[in-house]
């Protein structure tokens, strides 16, 4: 490994010296009125102890006769976030003017004891973020509801990587809204007291936990429900919008709202509003011959933020609709300029970030940039995608001047993949969103990964992530949903080919035995393990039934179809078990088989179209 700081600090300037620190450092720290930074001393102990083995000694305001190993001192003439960490050979001074700032350096000064030990090469290390606000979104309304101490594990890492706002995306019933308890059963979904512990985990590490709630699209579930059919767009069992124009709309949203906002102190809220299909017909037919679907769909914007706001929330929404719709800035301008528009594009080779940037800062608004992890109806992340979306969104953040950047984990059909498929995402986006020009290189990220969240010894658990990442075929999820026989999307990629099935197989087949050989001191490196040895296995069962497709799609038929078939059901069957077993892990077991439902249809439909082959031969 290479151990480094990383988010890169700014600025950094060589003394040219060693600062030989004792065994047990005296840390001295002078009390504020809010005793903020006694909890920051505290999580430096502690932190300090278990992350580098080293037992530090706080003292507040007086040291006596003790000699000073680290001194945390403030400086007004630092803000906000800015901190230096000055290391003599005499002792190590971290300068602040904000608890915020002081919590920030705390963490560099501890990778600092991480990468040097006792022995800290002399210098001094300027640092601030490029953007103020440094996000990740989490979807956790796709079947994976995760458990509080997984949040707090993902808050931890977060925190580490200097970033302050977390989202959990919200489109279905799995959290406990108290205006509607009826429906709390459907779902083992968060509960108010566990977002409150949530809330109350991620403030001490100066982490906003933004509430995040679709209120126009994406709430297809809640529609499927008899007691809000009514309110649907269209009369479809498929339609996922609420009508605009009907007034028992709005009152759900508030139901949802005050059910939900309570448990939060963020000043934010995530108001969602993408993806809002269907506004040119159905029950707004009429009223959107004469405004436009986009000004139907504006008015019922606005409305949303007014309750948002009654609730004391400044509003965020998804800018897909604004912004692909038009670029008549007339338009775009007709929402309040108190509301922030989240520039979302998951395309790396797309220049959306860069145009769409461009408009909302000519325009003067708060905004942010939101690309993604590529890893969603995946076991391993699109990493070639991923990267190039992650970096175009934070140059463009960057260049026009973005409020913040929000990393996005989606679960669409199931939220299958691990929790590894996304964090090489969310620590890039992290770095980058902090420091640009010092995190750009990917395989700093990675180091980064290995070191100081895997704690690798032996091996390299990116390694393992970047070769399934490498080998991604979109298709493969997809496949399941399509006749057996229309091979279409796999022919169009060109991937429908024995060759690139079997290098599929090969390389799922080197992360197992490399998995089997790592060595890490991560609390949860045997879970990881397990989770890196099933992903790759699922990829495997799923290459063999892509096999079984190019084979009957040659010759008609497969040969020795029952034995063969009898031997994948129980490869399949007990690499099924397995992802369930680490899903329950970190997740509460709440519909673990939904993705697995669609697999099986694929495997239902494979069965039946060629035993009817077969008998009708």
């Amino acid at each position: 490994m290479k151990k480094a700081l990383y988010p890169r600090p700014k600025e950094y300037t060589s003394y040219d010296g060693i600062l030989k620190l004792p065994e047990n450092p005296v840390v001295l720290f002078h009390k504020d009125e809010e005793g903020k930074l006694f909890k920051i001393i505290s999580a430096l102990k502690t932190e300090l102890n278990a992350r580098a083995g080293i037992d530090c000694y706080p003292v507040p305001d007086y040291a006596g006769k003790l000699t000073v190993s680290v001194e945390f001192l403030y400086d007004e003439s630092l803000e906000g976030e800015c901190y230096e960490i000055e290391i003599t050979e005499e002792k190590i001074t971290l300068s602040y003017g904000t608890p915020v700032a002081a919590f920030r350096g705390k963490e560099t000064l501890i990778q600092l004891f991480e990468v040097y030990g006792l022995d800290q090469p002399t210098g001094k290390y300027l640092d601030w973020p490029d953007l103020r606000r440094r996000g990740f979104m989490l979807d956790i309304s796709r079947a994976k509801v995760p458990t509080l101490e997984k949040l707090y594990r993902l808050v931890d890492v977060m925190a580490s990587l200097k970033m302050n706002e977390l989202q959990l995306y919200l489109e279905t019933y799995v959290y406990e809204y108290q205006e509607y308890p009826q429906h709390a059963h459907i779902a083992e979904g968060l509960t108010p007291f566990e977002i409150l512990q949530l809330t109350d985990y991620a403030k001490e590490r100066y982490v906003d936990l933004v509430p995040n709630q679709n209120s126009f699209g994406h709430l297809k579930n809640w529609l499927a429900l008899d007691e809000f059919k009514e309110l649907r767009l269209s009369d479809s069992d498929n339609c996922a919008s609420i009508n605009p124009l009907d007034p028992r709309s709005l009152d759900f949203v508030e139901g949802l709202y005050a059910s939900l906002l309570p448990a939060f102190d963020s000043e934010y809220l995530n108001i969602g509003c993408d993806e809002v299909w269907g506004l040119d017909g159905g029950k707004v037919k009429e009223k959107a011959a004469e405004v436009g679907e986009l000004g139907v769909y504006l008015d019922f914007l606005e409305l949303i933020c007014k309750k948002a706001e009654a609730h004391g929330k400044r509003p965020q929404f998804w800018g897909d609709i604004l912004l692909n719709e038009t670029d008549d800035p007339r338009v775009i301008e007709r929402v309040s300029k108190n509301m922030i528009p989240l520039v979302w594009n998951y395309n790396g080779k797309d220049d959306a970030f860069d145009r769409h940037g461009k408009v909302m800062s000519t325009l003067g608004y708060d905004f942010y940039i939101c690309p993604g992890t590529s890893s969603w109806i995946a076991m391993f992340p699109d990493l070639a995608n991923s990267c190039l979306n992650v970096l175009n969104g934070a140059e463009a953040a960057v260049e026009y001047g973005a409020m913040g950047m929000l990393m996005t984990e989606w679960g669409d059909f199931g939220h299958i993949q691990c929790d590894f498929a996304m964090e090489l995402g969310l620590i890039y986006s992290g770095a980058l969103s902090w420091s640009l020009e010092g995190c750009r290189d990917f395989s700093l990220a990675c180091d980064y990964a290995d070191d100081f969240v895997y704690r690798c010894t032996k091996g390299s658990v990116s390694e393992l992530i970047r070769i399934g990442g490498y080998l991604y075929d979109e298709n493969y999820f997809w496949m399941y949903d399509t006749a057996f026989t229309d091979n279409h999307a796999q022919k169009k990629s060109g991937h429908f080919n024995r060759e690139h099935y079997l290098k599929i197989k090969q390389g799922m087949n080197d992360i197992v035995e490399k998995a089997k050989v790592l060595e890490m001191t991560a609390p949860d490196s045997e879970l990881l393990r397990a989770e890196l040895i099933a992903s790759a296995q699922l990829y495997d069962v799923m290459t063999d039934y892509m096999l079984f497709r190019l084979e009957y799609e040659e010759n008609g038929a497969i040969e020795n179809f029952d034995l063969r078939l009898a031997s994948f059901l129980a490869y399949y069957a007990s690499v099924k078990s397995e992802i369930k077993r680490c899903w329950n892990a970190r997740n509460k077991e709440y519909d673990n088989e939904c993705m697995f439902r669609q697999i099986q249809n694929g495997i239902d439909n494979m069965i039946e179209t060629v035993k009817g082959t077969k008998e009708e031969k």
